[in-house]
């Protein structure tokens, strides 16, 4: 009796002892597992940083390079035409370029950077085209530089929806002077109002906030905005380049723009559209006149 005892207690040692160091396996297993688990998030982690970093430089390299395109650009152009550069071929890639105006954005796209990138490698684009075939001082009508007609360009853009700017014809009539039509297509949308016609928009509020006469009653004003708002107009255009010889570069750059027509078209009545250029704030070339100094439109078609 006392060994099948004494061979109990051993048996029951020896499974105690084996379900230990199973135990102790099975922990010893975890912890492994657990430590390669973490092993493998951390190495995951620091391969995600490591793309994340080669996609901002990549990015950094990006925009570098396309900062450095107009320039690169101008440069092609001064060795490529350098004489030959006439004006003829200035004034075609003038319209191609400026077809769609100056790229503006309608709202912020704090999720797609490379689009401003986009926007800003275009302008500086156009502005190394006007800077390498314009006079430093161009004229410009009662306006004056190249950065002059690139704001003209951008107010436009910005003013308008869907601007689209078409050369038609031009003709040489002489060596220096260069005519040519065109049109320039836009959509007028509530900002349209706001900044080139605010003497229509806001039930004549902004009338009296501009000093002006409350010639248009409110209720008028109203019906000619609504008429207006989602209208497609196209607006004929006339240009004239006087061109320098000596330097190769376009010294003066007239352009009128007709909104009258196009107004009446839309509007039915002469005195409508009369209204409408009434206060409108665009100059007699054409400019948009965001400051409010010229409330004449008599000279323009």
């Amino acid at each position: 009796m006392i060994i099948r005892a004494e061979a109990s207690q051993v048996l029951t040692r020896l499974r105690l002892s084996s379900t230990t160091l199973r135990g102790e396996r099975i922990k010893q297993i975890r912890r492994k597992t657990q430590r390669r688990r973490e092993q493998c998030r951390t190495n995951q982690a620091r391969y995600r940083m490591k793309q994340m970093k080669h996609a901002v430089i990549l990015e950094e390299t990006v925009q570098s390079l396309r900062v450095e395109i107009p320039a690169l650009d101008m440069q092609r152009n001064r060795l490529l035409y350098g004489s030959k550069q006439s004006i003829w071929s200035v004034v075609v890639e003038y319209a191609h370029i400026f077809r769609f105006g100056v790229p503006v954005a309608s709202k912020p796209l704090p999720t797609y950077p490379s689009m401003k990138s986009f926007q800003d490698t275009d302008t500086k684009r156009q502005l190394a085209f006007l800077r390498s075939t314009m006079s430093d001082d161009l004229i410009l009508c009662e306006l004056r530089g190249v950065n002059a007609l690139m704001d003209q360009w951008r107010r436009y853009a910005s003013s308008f929806q869907d601007l689209y700017f078409q050369l038609e014809c031009i003709q040489g009539l002489s060596e220096k002077f260069v005519t040519g039509l065109a049109s320039l297509s836009v959509t007028i949308t509530e900002t349209t109002l706001a900044t080139v016609f605010p003497h229509l928009f806001g039930s004549g509020r902004v009338q009296e906030d501009l000093g002006y006469d409350a010639k248009l009653e409110p209720w008028r004003a109203e019906i000619l905005a609504s008429k207006l708002l989602g209208q497609r107009l196209r607006l004929p255009c006339s240009l004239c380049f006087e061109w320098d010889v000596e330097s190769s570069r376009v010294m003066r750059l007239e352009m009128t723009v007709g909104f009258l027509t196009p107004l009446l078209q839309v509007l039915g009545r002469l005195e409508d559209a009369a209204a409408v250029m009434e206060h409108a704030l665009i100059t007699p070339c054409g400019a948009i006149d965001i400051n409010g100094e010229s409330n004449s439109w008599g000279h323009i078609e």
